[in-house]
């Protein structure tokens, strides 16, 4: 659904270029009418210039989340309470296998499974159910674990090596595609559409950004970014199919006399009571609106 409203609210921008070119042509020397005018043209269409915000502020929550996730399996996916955890960790300290283990500072949860699995006698006394429960756990894809931070400069070139390295680079390939094909739509919609300039910079850089993201942390990270890119590109692939322009046409009518309605309502509830009395009712309003009568 939030995709659906993003994509409805672009399309519906596209549609509205033609009018706001005209404005930029028309206000060309007055910045602070064409702020006025656009802002009504919005009003007008019932259209929110920065309605498409919201779900990157839904997907920028949802990466946190999936960043916790990644570094916090034990807690959110096993279950083990903080204090078994602390345990763990004070046997591992005592034990000096960590040493000189930076990671463990920086991902506990992580080397926790990556050192019960390596050496589970050492947890023995923390019991069986304890060891088994993290031993079994499957943190791997294809035999690649994502919770390993990809390196380019591995130990050794096995494939396991090569496929976490992949893992930024297709993150980065799919998102960049992705990128080009949205911009590809908005020009084909729009032939007029105005260059972006600096934001369609931004657009191309965030993808490269993102794979030097995907390099700073595990992999499930660059793993989940790569099947979202897939997963946006067939929403948007699907949805761009939808909204053809007359079925676009026929939408704007529609939301814009539903929003003429509601600022209808809106000035009825404020003002009858007080210049036509509490009988007066809404569709004596519209009625007397449409055919002129002040």
């Amino acid at each position: 659904p939030i995709s659906y409203k993003q994509q409805l609210g672009t399309v519906r921008m596209q549609a509205l270029n033609p009018k706001l070119s005209k404005l930029r042509k028309q206000y060309a020397n007055n910045q602070q009418k064409l702020a006025e005018e656009q802002q009504k043209l919005y009003a007008e269409e019932g259209v929110n210039p920065m309605g498409s915000c919201l779900p990157l502020i839904i997907s920028m929550i949802i990466l946190y989340g999936v960043l916790d996730v990644v570094y916090r399996p034990l807690s959110h996916i096993l279950r083990i309470s903080s204090g078994t955890l602390e345990k763990a960790k004070d046997i591992i300290e005592a034990s000096g296998i960590a040493k000189g283990d930076k990671s463990f500072t920086s991902r506990p949860e992580l080397s926790i499974l990556k050192y019960v699995k390596e050496n589970p006698d050492l947890f023995s006394d923390m019991g069986s159910d304890f060891v088994d429960k993290v031993s079994n756990f499957k943190n791997t894809f294809l035999g690649v674990d994502l919770g390993v931070i990809p390196t380019i400069h591995p130990d050794t070139w096995s494939k396991a090596a090569v496929a976490l390295v992949m893992i930024p680079i297709i993150s980065g390939l799919v998102q960049l595609l992705f990128t080009i094909y949205s911009q590809y739509k908005s020009k084909q919609m729009n032939p007029d559409m105005p260059n972006m300039g600096a934001m369609k910079v931004m657009m191309f850089i965030m993808p490269v950004f993102s794979v030097w993201l995907a390099f700073s942390v595990p992999a499930g990270v660059g793993f989940y970014w790569i099947w979202s890119s897939v997963f946006s590109f067939l929403q948007s692939f699907l949805l761009y199919a939808y909204f053809s322009p007359k079925r676009i046409e026929a939408i704007n009518v529609k939301l814009k006399e539903k929003n003429k309605n509601k600022i209808y309502k809106y000035i009825f509830v404020n003002y009858s009571n007080i210049y036509f009395g509490t009988n007066y009712t809404l569709d004596n309003w519209i009625l007397h609106k449409n055919n002129g009568v002040r």
